[in-house]
């Protein structure tokens, strides 16, 4: 994701021009609006988040060339996204946030990437060198040759615009030279595509750390419902985590069911040895009685 943060310069001389602004972006990013924003955020900020390189290229080219604005861009996760920009949340804000507050200091763009991510630092770097070297051809062009390039941008042709200027189509020529704009155009496009495969590199790495997650939460059920541990020994059933701890107190549970069942099973026995004694003297009692007074006669 990206995300895309606006603040204006010297906005206490130059009074709030947040509403010129919001309109222009607007404007500009017709084609590929961003998913949030842009809003209004703190004092004279503004930010907007998206998913596709060729809304945040269009939005940056606007506020160049509004000019008095500083740009920072920051590349990472969204968390969530609610009603308005304000309520998201995730790296790509704190890095824009950075982004920013650089780009009060530096008086160019820049870009900066989230912690949870892992963008190669040579397209980092190259991003933020094409924002800032398009955002110093803008800075350098003269009110006239700005004329001529806002008309080619409308989709004006060469004669089209030198009858709207008045000029004629040479001098419509010579300014679209002096002012690069070719060079500009081809510039935004690379750039476009630069992020556009940053933004991939970063979706895919997020796809693949979430499939793993789920990979693993689906093993570690399968192993459950087994009955396996991670090392193998089996796990008491009902067991929704098949831990250390749930294990030794399984086997201390069977160790107490043991002892208690000891005492008992010795109990049975006796129980089950006397009973031949006494059904052999029930069915013989003269034996018995006579044995008896053997026995004391004997005694006598």
């Amino acid at each position: 994701m990206f995300a895309v943060t606006i603040d204006q310069r010297s906005s206490r001389s130059a009074g709030d021009r947040v509403p010129e602004l919001l309109e222009l972006l607007v404007e500009a990013c017709a084609d590929n609006p961003p998913i949030a924003g842009f809003d209004r955020t703190v004092g004279d900020e503004v930010e907007g988040l998206f998913d596709d390189a060729a809304g945040v290229v269009a939005a940056v080219r606007a506020a160049l060339a509004a000019g008095d604005w500083h740009i920072g861009l920051g590349i990472g996760s969204v968390e969530s996204v609610g009603r308005n920009v304000r309520e998201a949340r995730g790296s790509a804000f704190v890095a824009a946030r950075e982004a920013v507050e650089r780009a009060k200091v530096s008086g160019e763009v820049e870009v900066r990437q989230g912690a949870d991510v892992n963008i190669s630092p040579l397209a980092l770097e190259a991003s933020q060198v094409v924002f800032q070297l398009l955002g110093a051809l803008l800075a350098d062009r003269t009110d006239a040759q700005r004329e001529v390039s806002d008309l080619f941008d409308a989709g004006f042709t060469g004669r089209e615009a030198a009858a709207a200027l008045g000029v004629s189509p040479s001098a419509v020529s010579q300014r679209r030279t002096a002012s690069r704009y070719d060079l500009e155009t081809r510039g935004w496009a690379v750039l476009s595509e630069l992020l556009g495969r940053i933004g991939d590199e970063v979706d895919a790495r997020f796809d693949a750390e979430r499939k793993a997650k789920t990979k693993g939460k689906s093993h570690a059920r399968f192993d459950v419902e087994r009955g396996v541990a991670k090392d193998g020994r089996a796990v008491a059933k009902g067991s929704e985590s098949p831990d250390a701890g749930a294990l030794e107190r399984s086997a201390a549970g069977k160790s107490q069911a043991t002892r208690e069942q000891a005492p008992a099973d010795g109990a049975a026995q006796a129980a089950r040895e006397e009973k031949p004694a006494a059904k052999t003297a029930s069915a013989n009692p003269e034996k018995a009685s006579a044995s008896g007074r053997k026995q004391g006669g004997s005694r006598s």
